[in-house]
């Protein structure tokens, strides 16, 4: 499980800790750049390594995704 991977907790706690229970695209790309986090798309930069992120934390029901605001919170199960 995606949830399970070390970035991905630390990313969950990120987004807890925040005061608006959501984190910015920039948020993500600084968090990547200080925990020296290599994604499969590194090659492609900042923004593939955020949108690959996004959707596989979106595919694991861990994220969602405000696109309009560029920002992750945590998926909530009612």
């Amino acid at each position: 499980m995606v949830i399970n991977l070390e970035a991905f907790r630390k990313l969950v706690e990120l987004v807890k800790q925040s005061e608006k229970g959501r984190i910015t695209k920039d948020d993500v790309i600084q968090f990547v750049s200080n925990h020296d986090i290599t994604t499969p798309n590194a090659n492609g930069g900042d923004s593939d390594e955020f949108n690959w992120i996004v959707e596989w934390g979106r595919q694991a029901l861990v994220f969602n995704y405000d696109a309009n605001e560029e920002s992750i919170s945590i998926r909530s199960f009612r």
